[in-house]
């Protein structure tokens, strides 16, 4: 999911450097990458602290990659969303309450109420729950549990605490942004 306002609120709530912001400002527009996906792999925020922040924004629970690479799930719950709607809608079935007949989908988009009704439409339930997951772990999990491929959750890179220097003039600082593939923009 796009969230252009995204870097800015974090950057304002200090969760990342402005080397971050504008390395990952950069790298979005120039490869099309989750900005999400690119500040937890380059280890510019914590997965858990951009999670919990991007859900708070939108009211709703998230689930860590951890949580996602150990979930166990029936066949009867992945059956509720046809695999054609899961990758469609970038959707998947984590959790379904049968007394309130409520499902919890995993998704990076909890906002997209269309994906949502067509989700609770073709599940026959009274409602869906939207949980918030990276872009990357949504898009191996549903390769995982619907197409089986069990080492899908291992595609996501693992995080790398690289984080910008703090001393170290802009020597280190220029360092640091190659690591990461940074290449300034020509004004």
């Amino acid at each position: 999911m796009s969230d252009p306002g995204l870097l800015d609120r974090l950057l304002a709530a200090r969760l990342i450097g402005t080397e971050s912001h504008a390395a990952a400002g950069y790298r979005q527009r120039t490869s099309g990458t989750s900005i999400e996906d690119f500040l937890v792999e380059t280890g510019a925020i914590a997965e858990e602290d951009l999670l919990k922040f991007v859900a708070a924004s939108v009211g709703c629970q998230y689930l860590t990659t951890e949580k996602l690479r150990s979930a166990g799930l029936s066949k009867q719950l992945l059956d509720m969303v046809p695999v054609k709607l899961a990758k469609a809608t970038g959707m998947a079935p984590i959790r379904y309450d049968a007394r309130t007949r409520i499902l919890a989908v995993i998704t990076d988009d909890p906002g997209n109420l269309d994906a949502l009704s067509q989700v609770r439409a073709a599940a026959g339930v009274r409602d869906v729950v939207a949980v918030r997951a990276r872009t990357a772990a949504v898009q191996a999990a549903i390769a995982k549990w619907y197409d089986g491929d069990a080492k899908a959750m291992d595609s996501i890179r693992e995080v790398r605490v690289i984080a910008p220097p703090m001393s170290g003039g802009s020597d280190a600082v220029e360092d640091w942004l190659k690591l990461i593939d940074y290449e300034p923009e020509n004004v």
